[in-house]
C-alpha cells in the first residue's frame, strides 16, 4: 500500500508540473539498503548540478516521508522532495506517505512507522511534552531537522457574505483545516477573538480541497487554514471564483496571538497579488514549518538529507516555491528556536556549515 500511495503522489505531482500511533520502536537503528539506483532516481530535477546522476561512494539510502492532504504545502512538499533528493543524490529513495497532517505525522514518526515529515512547530512541542493526545505517552524521540516555509493563516469567505472581520464568525460554520491538524486554527481563532470552537462557532475539518469546494457550495460561511503561500487549493479557487475576499486580522488580535504563543506564530502579511482575489496587503500570523525524524533514523541519513536540501534549494524551488525557504538563511534565524533536539544527522551537516560552534 505504501508502495501504491508514494508512486501515486509522485506520478500526479509530476503530471501537475508537466502541465505548466503506536507500535514498539525497532531493536535496531535504521540501515541502509543497498539497491541500484532506478532510471527514474537518475533523471535529474530542474535545475540540479548534472554531475549529481553519478552514484557517490557511500551507504544507500531509503526514507518514507509522511506527508499530508491533498492541495496542502506538506503533500507539495513531500512530492518534491521525492523528486529533487534522488536526482542530486542517487544514493537516496524517499517514497511519499499520505498523511492527515501534523497530528498524523507526529504519531506516525513517534511509533516509528515513518522516518521523515513535517509538522508545525506548537504541535511538534506539544507531542515532545506529552500534552494534548500525547498526554501520558510524550513522544520524546522526536527530533528536528530544519525549519522550513511560513505558513500564513488564511481567512476566507464570498464578498457578498456578511463576515467581514474574524470576530464576524462567531454562529457561523467554519472549516478549521484537516481532520490530522485539528488544533491550529481553534488554537489561533481563540487566542485572536477569545472564540471557542463548537461553542461560539461551529467548525468543520476538511482538507484544503474540500473546504474551497464547501465555501463555494455554501455548505461552510468561512475557511480559516494555514498553508503556504501560494497554496494550489486557494489559488484554483480564487482564480475561478472572483468574489472569494480575505479577512485582515487587527493589530490586537494579532498581538493576542503572538503574545499567548510566542514560540509559534509570528506577525506577517499576505502580500496584495498573492492570490487573484487578494488587492492589498493582508495583515495575518504565521508558523515556519518543521521538518523532522526520529531517533532511530540513522544519523548519516539524516547528514545526506540535510545536504541535498540545504545545497539545491534553487532546484527545489524550481519544483515547488515554498521549498525555497528550507535554506541556510532560515536555519540561521531559527536553529535556536526549534521545539525539538537536533537530529545527529542535521547537527553534523549545521557544524559543517559554520551555523553550529
Amino acid at each position: 500500500m505504501l508502495t501504491a500511495m508514494a508512486l501515486a503522489v509522485c506520478t500526479a505531482f509530476t503530471a501537475a508540473c508537466s502541465s505548466g500511533a503506536g507500535t514498539a520502536a525497532p531493536e535496531t537503528t535504521k540501515e541502509a539498503q543497498t539497491q541500484a539506483p532506478s532510471e527514474t532516481e537518475k533523471e535529474a530535477a530542474p535545475g540540479a548540478e548534472s554531475e549529481a546522476a553519478a552514484a557517490p561512494e557511500g551507504q544507500r539510502h531509503s526514507l518514507t516521508m509522511a506527508s499530508g492532504t491533498n492541495g496542502g504545502v506538506f503533500y507539495m512538499l513531500a512530492a518534491a522532495y521525492s523528486q529533487l533528493i534522488p536526482s542530486v543524490n542517487p544514493n537516496m529513495t524517499i517514497n511519499v506517505e499520505a498523511s492527515a497532517g501534523t497530528n498524523e505525522n507526529l504519531a506516525l514518526l513517534s511509533s516509528y512507522e515513518a522516518d521523515v515529515s513535517f509538522a508545525n512547530p506548537g504541535d511538534a512541542l506539544s507531542a515532545y511534552e506529552g500534552k494534548r493526545e500525547f498526554e501520558g505517552k510524550a513522544a520524546t524521540n522526536l527530533r528536528a531537522v530544519m525549519s522550513g516555509n511560513m505558513n500564513y493563516f488564511h481567512v476566507m469567505t464570498l464578498e457578498d457574505s456578511p463576515i467581514k472581520t474574524l470576530e464576524d464568525i462567531k454562529g457561523r460554520k467554519v472549516s478549521v483545516g484537516p481532520t490530522g491538524a485539528p488544533y491550529i486554527m481553534p488554537e489561533i481563532i481563540e487566542a485572536a477573538t477569545g472564540f471557542v470552537v463548537n461553542e461560539d462557532y461551529t467548525g468543520e475539518w476538511m482538507s484544503h480541497d474540500q473546504a474551497a469546494e464547501a465555501l463555494i457550495n455554501g455548505d461552510i460561511d468561512a475557511i480559516c487554514a494555514t498553508n503556504a503561500i501560494p497554496s494550489s487549493a486557494y489559488s484554483s479557487l480564487t482564480a475561478a471564483h472572483p468574489d472569494v475576499v480575505f479577512i485582515s486580522l487587527t493589530e490586537q488580535e494579532i498581538s493576542n496571538v503572538t503574545t499567548k504563543h510566542p514560540q509559534s506564530y509570528v506577525p506577517t502579511v499576505i502580500k496584495a497579488g498573492a492570490y487573484s482575489t487578494i488587492k492589498e496587503d493582508t495583515p495575518t500570523v504565521g508558523l515556519r514549518v518543521l521538518m523532522f525524524t526520529n531517533d532511530q533514523v540513522d544519523e548519516d541519513a539524516i547528514y545526506q538529507l540535510t545536504k541535498a536540501i540545504m545545497e539545491n534549494t534553487e532546484a527545489a524551488e524550481a519544483i515547488y516555491a515554498p521549498a525555497a525557504d528550507y535554506c541556510l538563511e532560515t536555519q540561521k534565524e531559527s536553529i535556536d528556536s526549534y521545539p525539538l533536539p537536533i537530529h545527529p544527522g542535521a547537527e553534523k551537516y549545521y557544524r559543517e556549515a559554520g551555523l553550529i560552534q
